[in-house]
């Protein structure tokens, strides 16, 4: 599920443009002890990360946490089994760090899309609370720091999202103006994003988000120009394809492993070897490259043609 900006005319957009490019809308960003991972410019061919919230989550000290204080103070809008299915996704490094990914960023709408609006202080305290009981160490600290910074960004997403109604829905028709105001819109909340969130955290939680939103507003500014031929506006269609792969695939890494992988694929396919050879060692590259479950999710893209 996809995170739902809640103004009229560029969500409509954004949901209607989903259909077919499938669009989903402060913790610091450097990779040490006590905040998530970045692993921009790390290059992990397995891919394979076998923990995560679900596999480290301790029933035992926090089963019956926010029952008991139902039980006895006041109703919470979460407990510790909806807490868990929400989070249970979201990745963990070698280290025990937070993996900041399109993942995550799904869990943590999960996890508070719907109960934002009814938390308030003592109630945002005892989920983080929950999250540290339930997580030891520094994955817990990290997730739950994270999951009050989203509710943040979340109540003032609301408030954007309000402001902004009157512009979207001035902005209904597809012009080039109008697109360029809504595009200015979805700037401005990527601002919002980073105020809340930090720069390093936003780019690697909303890579694939901005990616389809990118996809989205080039096409649409390609659609709309007149002044192209036929033969140029396919060029440029392909161009903002290309570009649209290179950063939108949930594959760990994947921009600079996919920009790695091209380059080496290129130099295969410029040298004088025969076809088979060709193919070949392009086979070995992909495997080199990629996991066999990264491969399967990767088949559409057709990376083992000449």
């Amino acid at each position: 599920m996809e995170p739902k900006i809640k103004y009229a005319i560029l969500s409509l957009l954004v949901i209607t443009f989903v259909v077919i490019a499938v669009w989903v809308l402060k913790p610091n960003s450097l990779h040490k002890s006590g905040s998530p991972a970045n692993n921009d410019n790390h290059t992990d061919t397995s891919n394979a990360h076998s923990a995560t919230i679900a596999t480290e989550w301790l029933w035992s000290k926090n089963e019956n946490r926010t029952d008991s204080y139902n039980d006895s103070t006041r109703l919470f809008p979460f407990t510790s089994k909806s807490v868990f299915r929400a989070l249970q996704a979201v990745k963990l490094d070698a280290n025990g760090n937070v993996i900041l990914d399109h993942d995550a960023l799904l869990s943590l709408d999960e996890a508070l899309e719907r109960i934002y609006g009814k938390l308030d202080s003592e109630s945002l305290i005892v989920l983080q609370q929950l999250i540290k009981d339930a997580l030891p160490g520094q994955a817990g600290e990290q997730t739950a720091k994270l999951v009050g910074d989203y509710y943040q960004f979340l109540v003032a997403k609301n408030e954007f999202s309000q402001i902004n109604e009157a512009m979207a829905d001035s902005n209904n028709d597809m012009t080039a103006d109008s697109i360029q105001a809504n595009e200015l819109l979805y700037k401005e909340l990527q601002e919002l994003r980073k105020v809340h969130l930090g720069s390093g955290s936003t780019n690697k939680l909303f890579r694939i988000s901005d990616a389809h939103a990118k996809y989205m507003f080039d096409s649409m500014k390609l659609e709309s120009n007149q002044e192209l031929s036929v033969e140029q506006k396919q060029q440029m269609r392909l161009e903002i394809q290309e570009q649209h792969i290179s950063q939108s695939i949930n594959i760990r890494d994947w921009p600079v492993r996919y920009q790695q992988f091209k380059t080496s694929k290129k130099m295969i396919l410029d040298s004088e070897l025969t076809v088979e050879k060709k193919k070949a060692k392009l086979k070995k590259l992909l495997e080199a490259t990629f996991t066999i479950k990264e491969l399967e999710q990767l088949a559409h893209l057709g990376l083992g043609r000449l």
